[in-house]
């Protein structure tokens, strides 16, 4: 499965978020206590529906707000290219040493 985008409200220290990812590599760039490890905590949330960090979900709740979302939409198999050639495999054949 592949995380194709990523919806987050009051979700720790983010108010509100909308995230598209590409298909194979994707980037958190920010200074310290700009929220990069709390996208990474709502992903696995979003995969495990658990935070990694605590086992309260009232704690991840953004203080003073009543609740939080965190929404994703995964994509389960590869879509055809727009050029009409075959998708790359989602898991690329392992190579020997």
């Amino acid at each position: 499965m592949i995380l194709q985008s990523l919806n987050i409200l009051n979700y720790r220290n983010i108010r509100e978020a909308s995230l598209e990812f590409a298909p194979k590599l994707n980037c958190f760039v920010g200074f310290n206590g700009q929220g990069k490890t709390n996208v990474l905590d709502a992903i696995y949330l979003l995969s495990f529906t658990k935070s990694a960090f605590t086992s309260q979900d009232s704690l991840n709740i953004t203080h003073g707000e009543q609740m939080a979302m965190v929404q994703g939409t995964y994509i389960t198999s590869p879509q055809p290219s727009p050029q009409g050639r075959e998708p790359a495999p989602l898991n690329p054949p392992s190579r020997g040493i």
